[in-house]
Order: structure tokens, then sequence, then C-alpha cells
């Protein structure tokens, strides 16, 4: 993981295997669009060796909260995190 700036998302389209190897290349961090559901910060991962392509990614996604309003855990927004159900989403 490696990255020098930060780009913000408008397009929640965005945050799929096939562009997330291009942040990569540019050495940026995501932050998604404004009241984007599940996740705000998207931290690309390359996890193979070898060419760099969407085949050899990944991502840390981050959710955060610290409104008043989110003093108490709502499972639903974990469960929008879900690594596994978000990737087939987005594939």
């Amino acid at each position: 993981m490696w990255f020098n700036h930060i780009i913000r998302v408008e397009d929640n389209g965005m945050i799929k295997t096939e562009y997330i190897w291009r942040f990569i290349t540019r050495g940026a961090m995501i932050v998604c669009a404004q009241n984007q559901a599940g996740v705000d910060i998207v931290l690309p991962v390359c996890i193979r060796t070898g060419n760099l392509s969407r085949d050899t990614v990944t991502a840390i996604l981050i959710q955060v909260k610290n409104a008043k309003e989110y003093d108490k855990i709502d499972k639903t927004l974990f469960d929008g995190m879900d690594p596994i159900q978000t990737t087939l989403r987005v594939r």
C-alpha cells in the first residue's frame, strides 16, 4: 500500500477493481462522494507481485462517522462495508 495524495471521486461507479489499480499507479487514496452508502475512504492495495492490473489489487474500505447521531452501532452500516459482498457488486 502506498499513496501520496487523495482524490475525491464524485461517481460511485469509480470504486471498482477496474479503476482501483489505476489509482494505485497514480499513488492515490480515494475519498468517496458525499453521502456514499457504506464506504467513505478507499485505500488501494497491491496484493501480488508481478504486473499491476485489476487482478493484482484489492482495497481497504473505511467508514468514518463522528457525528453524534452515530454514537450507537448500526449493524447495517457494517453490512454495507462487507468486502466480499462489495467486491461481488462492483465486478
